[in-house]
């Protein structure tokens, strides 16, 4: 019986290390965002990922899909990266990572569906997007986009918007209020230029323009880390020139 268990437990799979994700890393500095998936796809078999291992294989694989917009390869890349999402989900349900990376996946399909299926996939990233709050307040990357779900809600055509609430049961009329507070609650966790854009975004629709001003004029003079980041910043000066008081 002994000799049987130790057999059983030496077949087992051994936990992946979580320096795996800066080992891609590395590939992608050297080569590319193809090559690290590659590498992350062989270095992760025959070994358990964590949820952490988990949440940082989908999210790579999202930002390699939004990388390649127009490419044949685009979609396959989305459904590895929502494949990775689900599983950590499915193996740690009360993680807020696994319920962040879930939302920010189903926000990624978004652009391949039509108008109803667009609603259905908006109304799964506020649910899991919630779900990642409830079980961590404090988690950033769930609050805003939570802030921009309601965002977008608030910013849709009146029929658009109408169709979304009943699709989704969102509340449309208090959904500015509610970007706001979500998005002031992003930035109190972390100061970043994505949640000084989006934060000052919502308070200058409100007419806070003041506060905006303020927000954009530390967020130009940080140090942007991604293209995106740069993006924002360019986005942000021009309001601050088109807005000089």
């Amino acid at each position: 019986m002994w000799i049987l268990l130790t057999l059983m437990m030496s077949l087992q799979a051994a936990p992946c290390p979580d320096s795996v994700i800066a080992e891609a890393q590395t590939v992608r500095q050297r080569q590319d965002r193809v090559s690290e998936m590659a590498f992350l796809e062989r270095r992760l078999r025959g070994c358990v990922p964590s949820t952490w291992v988990r949440f940082e294989t989908a999210n790579r694989y999202i930002e390699l899909s939004e990388s390649l917009k127009g490419d044949k390869s685009q979609s396959a890349y989305l459904d590895k990266g929502f494949w990775w999402a689900r599983s950590a989900v499915r193996i740690d349900p009360r993680n807020s990572l696994s319920h962040e990376i879930l939302a920010t996946a189903f926000a990624a399909k978004l652009n391949q569906s039509g108008l109803m299926g667009q609603m259905r996939l908006a109304d799964s990233v506020r649910v899991h997007a919630q779900r990642a709050v409830d079980l961590d307040p404090r988690n950033p990357r769930a609050l805003h986009i939570l802030g921009r779900w309601h965002h977008e809600l608030a910013n849709l055509g009146w029929v658009t918007s109408l169709f979304a609430g009943m699709v989704t049961q969102a509340d449309v009329a208090t959904a500015p209020a509610t970007a706001l507070k979500h998005f002031r609650e992003a930035f109190r966790h972390q100061d970043s230029i994505q949640n000084r854009y989006w934060l000052g975004k919502a308070l200058a629709d409100g007419g806070a323009k003041t506060e905006t001003r303020r927000l954009y004029a530390e967020a130009v003079a940080m140090r942007a880390g991604t293209d995106a980041e740069k993006s924002m910043q360019a986005d942000m000066r021009a309001w601050l020139r088109m807005n000089p008081r």
